[in-house]
């Protein structure tokens, strides 16, 4: 009788083991991510130069692109795509990247620019990364020539 008590308690604490790990899914909040823009150039072909500081609230792997346009004479429009060509790490002391825009159909001019930079980051405490921490920064930026 003795060991059929013990044997029951046991079954019952393994039974509970099981259960809490295997009922246990960590709650996992989105880190935070901030864009700051340092500078905005136009390179010697007309293209753009975005150079920045990508900051995470935690270590992380990051992608990071940009999108540009700008209005130039009375009808033309010019515009670019550019990314950083390999995966970023960012973390809370920030990192810096830069990467260019090359302009499509015109050439950028110095003035006002139209300018989207996003950053797509995955943090490593997740099992799946799907863009868990993600960061913006848009606006109308001035743009003058490198020095």
């Amino acid at each position: 009788m003795v060991h059929s008590n013990v044997f029951r308690r046991l079954a019952l604490v393994l039974f509970a083991l099981l259960f809490a790990t295997v009922s246990t899914v960590p709650v996992q909040a989105q880190g935070t991510v901030t864009i700051e823009l340092t500078s905005l150039t136009l390179d010697g072909s007309g293209g753009l130069i975005v150079t920045g500081v990508l900051t995470c609230s935690e270590p992380g792997e990051a992608v990071v692109r940009g999108d540009a346009d700008q209005q130039v004479g009375r009808g033309d429009f010019v515009f670019g795509t550019g990314a950083v060509n390999d995966l970023m790490t960012c973390g809370p002391a920030g990192t810096t990247f830069t990467f260019p825009i090359p302009a499509q159909v015109w050439a950028f001019r110095s003035g006002r620019v139209n300018l989207t930079v996003l950053a797509h980051v995955c943090f490593p405490d997740f099992a799946i990364c799907s863009s868990n921490g993600f960061g913006n920064l848009q606006g109308t930026f001035s743009v003058r020539p490198a020095r």
